[in-house]
């Protein structure tokens, strides 16, 4: 909002008072009470000759009206104590003031809840913020309350007041963020003086080496707000940053320092703005970073293996060396194409590229080090073209047949949908049921290596016209144990419904399985129906034991 003095506005109020002061007034025992008791406990009121001299009407900086203390004035003496909660107790007061007393800790609730006063002035002292419980909405006289240049760090419940001549609040050089100051815009005083704000953090000084990978500190939970706009810039050199190519994040809440040189010896600030309170630029306390010489060499890993291998070739022994002959260790960085053994030895587990980390720690003379090597697995066999070929049966009971080109030198597993591995180029099963439906995996090695990987899925068996077995005879002989339907598939609904010569329903299933046999019915014709997808079967079933 704006940025102006509030002092003029400030002065003109204290005029409109003085300009109504009623000559020597009387006033009531009980402000005259509170008058002497304020006396005796704030050495700038013993200092002022006029007080307890005459009447009440003629100290300095009191003014009485209808016998009752409406105007207060403390002079800007250093009180260096809270504010005396006697105030209160003149409770037809109507304006107030204690600017530049040193006036430290809470505000007492009850000074926010006197029902006359119109301005309240506390401005410049070292108060921390309101007393908890504060009702503000009790100010129904209020028109202007200045806080200016002390120490909230919390807003106070000013969006409670609903005095209609509520006109002016001034909150300036406080500790209050974007959140405290937002508060206050959902129906704000027609003159709102926010800026400026203390610092929302405080110094803060940080060691690093030369090398080093620094974060600083996030500012945003500090400033609070959403959408803001954030600038880092050296606290004495506003072109130092971002021009170094070493720092980045400058426009975020955090800045990114990567490999510290000596000259980056500097002390740093982020200003920080928000849309939503034009004018006011937040800014965190000085960063302080100092930068030291590194007291340790560099470390240097040189890598001595080979950097290809192939698919069946013996594992790969990875080998370095770094200063002083210190030990290196290695870690793949995708397993997927290889993994290092224990002793250092690289299993490959198809063709591809394996980065590898090569890696040594520090000690009292030098940096810990890494490095990254890649090393390309390759197949010395070329398979021709790869493809599964597949020929299932036309009927139930029939074979299946799978099968990939063979090449000598390599190793080839079929694996069926129930798990079961078969070590071969092709894979008859027989006869197929729907047992064995589902996905069947082929598998191509070189050494440890895979070569290719491959996958069919059979969902379906059956082809062929359904054929209905009309008789059970379940004997235990193996032959028309259960009423059997013949390229019975899986995959089609179907609905069996069995009934006795009076038409009585003696046997109902949905998704037939071939696996009924009778379920005790007596010897005897009984007829049929099969649904099986849109078609319809009809006809006599006999059972004969």
């Amino acid at each position: 909002m704006r940025e102006k003095s509030v002092i003029p506005f400030i002065i003109i109020v204290l005029c409109l008072f003085l300009s109504v002061k009623k000559a020597y007034a009387q006033v009531s025992i009980e402000d005259s009470l509170v008058l002497v008791s304020l006396y005796n406990k704030i050495p700038a009121l013993q200092a002022d000759t006029t007080w307890l001299n005459g009447n009440v009407s003629t100290w300095s900086n009191v003014d009485v009206y209808d016998n009752r203390v409406n105007w207060l004035v403390i002079p800007a003496l250093p009180i260096n104590d809270s504010i005396p909660r006697e105030i209160c107790d003149l409770d037809a007061l109507q304006y107030l003031s204690m600017n530049s007393c040193g006036l430290k800790g809470m505000v007492p609730a009850c000074i926010l809840e006197m029902p006359k006063v119109q301005v309240l002035a506390i401005t410049a002292n070292q108060l921390e913020g309101v007393e908890p419980g504060a009702d503000l909405s009790k100010m129904a006289k209020i028109e202007a309350i200045f806080i200016i240049n002390n120490k909230f760090s919390e807003m106070p419940d000013f969006p409670s007041i609903t005095a209609t001549n509520f006109h002016t609040l001034g909150v300036q050089n406080n500790d209050f963020n974007f959140d405290d100051l937002l508060s206050v815009l959902t129906d704000p005083p027609a003159n709102y003086y926010y800026n400026v704000q203390h610092p929302v953090s405080g110094s803060q000084g940080f060691q690093l080496q030369v090398g080093d990978t620094f974060d600083f500190p996030d500012v945003a939970p500090l400033v609070g707000g959403t959408n803001n706009t954030y600038r880092w810039t050296a606290y004495d050199d506003s072109n130092y940053i971002p021009s170094r190519s070493r720092f980045s994040n400058s426009n975020t809440s955090i800045l990114h320092l990567d490999g510290a040189q000596m000259e980056d010896n500097n002390s740093f600030i982020c200003e920080v703005t928000n849309p939503n309170l034009p004018g006011l630029v937040l800014s965190t306390g000085i960063f302080f970073l100092t930068v030291t010489p590194d007291p340790l060499l560099a470390q240097n890993i040189v890598y001595q293996s080979d950097t290809l291998t192939g698919c069946g070739d013996p594992p790969l022994l990875l080998t370095a060396t770094a200063n002083g002959g210190r030990p290196v260790s290695f870690l793949s960085l995708n397993d997927s194409i290889a993994t290092v053994n224990p002793d250092n030895t690289l299993s490959v587990h198809q063709q591809g590229i394996a980065t590898i980390q090569a890696s040594v720690a520090a000690d009292t003379l030098y940096h810990g080090a890494t490095k990254t090597i890649d090393i390309t697995v390759t197949s010395h066999l070329t398979l021709p073209p790869f493809d599964i070929t597949q020929q299932l049966p036309m009927d139930e009971g029939g074979d299946l047949s799978l099968s990939v080109p063979y090449t000598t030198g390599l190793t080839y597993e079929w694996t069926t949908p129930v798990g079961q591995t078969n070590n071969n180029s092709s894979l008859i099963v027989s006869p197929l049921t729907s047992s064995d439906l589902g996905t069947y995996t082929m598998r191509v090695t070189e050494g440890t290596c895979l070569h290719r990987s491959l996958s069919v899925s059979i969902h379906s068996l059956f082809s062929g016209k359904p054929v209905i077995y009309e008789l059970i005879t379940p004997n235990g002989d193996g032959d028309n144990e259960t009423f059997y339907i013949k390229n019975l598939d899986p995959l089609v609904s179907n609905e069996v419904s069995v009934f006795n010569a009076v038409h009585q329903v003696v046997y109902h299933r949905q998704n037939y399985r071939n696996d009924w046999d009778g379920g005790g019915l007596p010897v005897g014709t009984y007829y049929y129906i099969v649904k099986m997808g849109e078609q319809t079967y009809k006809g006599n079933l006999y059972i004969k034991r």
